[in-house]
């Protein structure tokens, strides 16, 4: 798409644009850019595209389908009261631990996955911990190396959060110099949280406690703000028919609710009713391939309906918006392989009665239908702390 023409979104220049606003978020995959988006509002929809793939639901099996580690999910433990820096791995509802130091004042807790580190044995485990949390201290106060300084700007929904010191590696991939991450919410001395965590030993023997941490109710794990979640995927849809029309079909003044809803979020929003993610029998019937996101966009009674689905139909998101019928299509069917630029596009004139589709918000086992729920006390956690301390 040439550069050069005005931003589908607010009218402004895109003379200067280069990369391009991808038509679906990069966090999904998605290699296709439109240069019909200034700079501006590119760089306002991160925030719309990290609640969707980092926050909602489909970020679940985002860190599934692409290995994507954005540490935005929490294990709680109740007997502290701490949200802890924890993975979802397929199959399991409940999460998994990152090993992570813990500094609850004078006190340092050493938490970790109990199953992985009985596969290495405990000791072992802890000691090689413990042996590159001290390489990497040593290297910090060297030469300010080793050490990424992560302050977060939202606190999880549930349990304090007092600083960590943890590494985003299975113990297959501990390896010497490996970087270590100090995540925290309010200010601290950066100094005395190094030397805290250097004055760590690990004491397997003597203090050990094996608790299971799962959260009862894995929808808490996750703290979104439906209201983004639905301009992210009314800016997806506007996206599609531009890339599949053109930025002179698809703009600020064809479409000035849509374009305004997605930027900004302001009044007069379109009624967003039987939006949000979609029920098991949607995604199967999408007959969605295999490693690719599957998109109709289907116009009817001034309104354009967006059924996504994503990863071969392992969950899916609908969400309506206003807008004119553009030309005499009103079907558009788009197959987009995941990181690729392989896209097909279908179009139809037919007015096709459209599919039911239930929508929801509060049960992730219907949201995700592959992803079995297990008994949640099949996991194990162990806490190891030393007394006194």
């Amino acid at each position: 798409m040439p550069p050069g023409v005005n931003c589908i979104y607010c009218g402004g220049s895109t003379s200067g644009v280069r990369r391009g606003e991808h038509v679906i978020p990069e966090a999904l995959g998605g290699t296709q850019t439109l240069r019909c988006v200034c700079r501006s509002c590119n760089t306002a929809f991160s925030v719309l595209d990290k609640e969707l793939c980092s926050r909602s639901p489909l970020s679940i099996v985002v860190q599934q389908e692409l290995g994507t580690k954005t540490g935005m999910h929490w294990d709680y433990n109740e007997e502290y009261d701490i949200a802890l820096e924890a993975r979802i791995l397929r199959g399991f509802l409940a999460p998994v631990l990152w090993p992570q130091l813990v500094l609850l004042g004078p006190t340092t807790l050493f938490l970790f996955d109990q199953e992985e580190a009985e596969s290495v044995g405990l000791d072992d485990y802890a000691n090689a911990f413990h042996n590159l949390v001290h390489r990497s201290t040593e290297q910090w106060l060297s030469r300010r190396k080793g050490i990424i300084w992560e302050r977060i700007r939202r606190q999880p929904d549930r349990g304090r959060f007092p600083p960590r010191f943890f590494s985003r590696h299975e113990y297959a991939d501990w390896k010497r110099g490996m970087t270590f991450i100090c995540r925290y919410l309010d200010p601290i001395e950066r100094e005395q949280i190094v030397h805290a965590v250097r004055r760590w030993e690990p004491d397997i023997t003597r203090s050990t406690t094996a608790t299971s941490l799962g959260v009862l109710d894995p929808e808490t794990l996750l703290s979104y703000q439906q209201d983004l979640i639905l301009r992210a995927l009314v800016k997806i849809g506007l996206n599609l028919l531009a890339y599949a029309l053109s930025p002179t079909d698809v703009n600020s003044t064809t479409f000035p609710i849509a374009t305004k809803y997605a930027r900004w979020g302001t009044a007069g929003t379109p009624n967003l009713q039987n939006s949000g993610f979609v029920t098991g029998g949607t995604l199967s019937e999408s007959h969605c391939p295999t490693d690719a996101h599957k998109f109709e966009l289907v116009y009817s009674n001034q309104l354009w309906r967006l059924v996504a689905v994503f990863f071969g139909g392992r969950i899916g998101t609908c969400v309506h918006f206003p807008g004119p019928q553009i030309t005499d299509y009103v079907r558009y069917e788009i197959v987009a392989p995941v990181k690729s630029k392989d896209w097909t596009v279908y179009k139809s004139k037919l007015h096709l009665a459209p599919r039911a589709i239930r929508t929801l918000w509060d049960d992730l086992s219907v949201m995700i239908p592959s992803m079995p729920i297990r008994h949640r006390g099949s996991r194990k956690r162990v806490e190891q702390r030393r007394r006194g301390k």
